[in-house]
């Protein structure tokens, strides 16, 4: 299992030292990003993380470049479809934005 460190800047310089606590508490002992006191979030077992926006935009160009090619009916109604699964797909890590 992997652990997200949310709100923690990645390290210019090393070593970059960190204590984690059994809580999840995460201990600074570097001094490089200020406060130094961090939670550690798991993160569950996944596949590989893509973010939802991009892929919606280029179904759309998909989409727009297929449109009079083929069945627009079928076209649409795959559209659909296809938005409805990647919205409804699971959410691994919300968005940071």
């Amino acid at each position: 299992m992997d652990i997200l460190i949310k709100n923690m800047e990645m390290p210019k310089n090393y070593p970059y030292r960190l204590t984690l606590h059994s809580d999840g508490h995460i201990e600074d002992h570097s001094g490089y990003s200020g406060h130094g006191h961090y939670q550690a979030i798991p993160v569950p077992e996944h596949n590989d993380l893509a973010d939802k926006a991009v892929i919606i935009e280029r179904m759309g160009d998909a989409y727009d470049e297929l449109w009079g090619k083929v069945d627009e009916e079928a076209l649409s109604e795959c559209h659909v479809a296809f938005l409805k699964a990647v919205m409804q797909a699971p959410v691994v890590l919300e968005a940071s934005e």
